[in-house]
């Protein structure tokens, strides 16, 4: 069972600036992991602890991070499993069944940024629990949206 949020957000500036911001791991870490998302997030104590960027920065490319809270921690790696330039990137956990996706359609005034975020589980419900119990979907997708457009925008 998978449980997906899909929100956008319009950036006003061209779309190879908003795709190279994003498709930097360093960025995505900060988005995803350093922005506050529910009363949870806000004790959670993540660092960056392992990049490694294909040569086009495409199909591949990990990022690995460490998060705790108060007593328990865990490790997380994401790779790049779809990229097309200026236009779309998917990075995954496939063990935790974590995917995120950024959608880039440029247009007159700038560009609108799409993010979709799923989690799906053999376990039956276990998603749908973890999507109603640990986050709001659509406001966490908001903030990390925002976050993009105000570091682009800055």
């Amino acid at each position: 069972m998978t449980a997906t949020h899909r929100r956008s957000i319009h950036i006003d500036a061209p779309v190879e600036k908003v795709f190279d911001y994003v498709r930097n791991p360093h960025n995505t870490f900060a988005v995803v992991c350093e922005t506050p998302t529910s009363r949870i997030d806000r004790h959670v104590k993540s660092e960056l602890t392992d990049v490694t960027i294909t040569s086009d920065g495409g199909v591949g490319t990990t990022w690995s991070f460490k998060a705790s809270l108060f007593l328990y921690s865990f490790e997380a790696t994401y790779t790049r499993q779809e990229y097309v330039h200026d236009e779309r990137i998917v990075d995954g956990n496939l063990a935790a069944g974590l995917s995120m996706t950024f959608d880039f359609e440029p247009d007159a005034s700038g560009t609108p940024l799409t993010m979709a975020w799923g989690i799906s589980s053999k376990v039956t419900l276990l998603s749908t629990v973890w999507d109603r119990i640990y986050w709001d979907g659509d406001r966490d997708l908001d903030s990390m949206l925002s976050s993009v457009k105000n570091a682009v925008e800055s």
